[in-house]
């Protein structure tokens, strides 16, 4: 099965439909595993608000957490 990276444009819209949809990517995947880009963590970090932030340091947590977050050297 591949696996599945969203793009920070992804992330972006389910957060302006609400501030936590993005937590419920998993179900777009489809079962499929999910691995998140450094590159995009970063992208998120720079336009979450003071409010909002939280929810990037808990996808940060997760992902680490599960050995999948993609950094290229």
């Amino acid at each position: 099965m591949p696996p599945v990276v969203f793009d920070s444009s992804i992330y972006i819209a389910a957060s302006r439909i609400r501030p936590d949809a993005a937590l419920e990517l998993r179900r777009v995947a489809g079962g499929e595993p999910i691995w998140q880009s450094s590159v995009v963590l970063e992208e998120l970090y720079a336009g979450a608000s003071v409010k909002n932030r939280h929810i990037v340091e808990r996808f940060e947590c997760d992902f680490g957490r599960a050995g999948r977050v993609l950094v290229k050297l």
